[in-house]
């Protein structure tokens, strides 16, 4: 089953999450916990250069930007999609600060976190098959909140498993990730950003480089066009409304850009 923008079902086990949406990028609508089972990827989340091998957790949140750079031939995983409603109603009760601590550290790869999510996704699995569908939703919103405090619980009682950066250049990328998801639809310009988190551009420019590889202006154009094949792909707004959306001068402004950084115009992604 590939994985798809839209999640029909309260949940989904999976077998496969690489498609050709994830390897060009796209923004997700939908809650994802991946398993690593074997082999080898490279991806990125919202900018974030990880490597998933052999028994690695990695957490995707809705409107999270996922790109695929490459994966190894042999490459496993096991993967419990569901729906965003179905994930906002799990974590609707959490506590705050368990959501931004595993917001935080969506990445790991360690025995102990690798076994609680590995139990949660062998119970659903019973459940998916056996129960009906009528139950399901409302057993996997259940399963989420236990996944979900067990999980935040462990990281938080064993920080040393959780690999530390430079406290200050996470702090300032954590900063530039905030104002770029809350502004992406009207501003693409590296000194708007800088001046957000009240540092120079060439400050901004260092920090984004050493947390994605990437420059400034790349990371914010490709965070706004994998939102735009979102926007593009399950949206019923016309070309032109999207662009004013996204606050483009003009609609032919708006196909150059877009064209220039995914190789197709926003009607071509559309109807592929």
């Amino acid at each position: 089953m590939k994985l798809k923008p839209t999640i029909q079902l309260p949940v989904v086990l999976s077998k496969e999450i690489v498609s050709r949406n994830t390897i060009s990028g796209i923004a997700i609508n939908y809650f994802n916990i991946v398993l690593c089972q074997g082999g080898e990827a490279h991806l990125s989340i919202n900018l974030v250069p990880i490597v998933e091998v052999k028994g690695t957790v990695v957490v995707f949140f809705p409107g999270d930007v996922i790109k695929v750079d490459k994966t190894s031939d042999d490459f496993q995983l096991t993967s419990l999609m569901c729906s965003a409603d179905v994930w906002h109603e799990a974590s609707a009760q959490a506590k705050q600060q368990h959501l931004l601590y595993l917001q935080q550290h969506f990445c790991i790869n360690h025995p102990v976190a690798t076994s609680i999510v590995e139990k949660t996704f062998h119970l659903l699995d019973i459940i998916v098959k056996e129960l009906p569908m009528s139950h399901i939703r409302e057993i996997t919103i259940l399963q989420l909140k236990s996944l979900l405090s067990s999980y935040v619980l462990y990281l938080k009682n064993h920080p040393s498993d959780i690999k530390i950066k430079d406290s200050r250049s996470v702090n300032l990328f954590n900063s530039f990730k905030y104002h770029l998801g809350k502004h992406y639809h009207n501003n693409r310009d590296v000194q708007f950003y800088a001046d957000k988190m009240h540092v120079t551009t060439k400050t901004l420019s260092t920090v984004v480089k050493k947390n994605t590889g990437k420059s400034a202006k790349m990371a914010i154009d490709e965070y706004t066009v994998m939102q735009l094949k979102l926007t593009l792909r399950n949206s019923e707004q016309s070309i032109k409304e999207v662009a004013w959306q996204y606050n483009f001068s003009s609609l032919p402004f708006f196909c150059e850009y877009f064209r220039r950084h995914t190789g197709m115009t926003p009607q071509q992604w559309r109807k592929g």
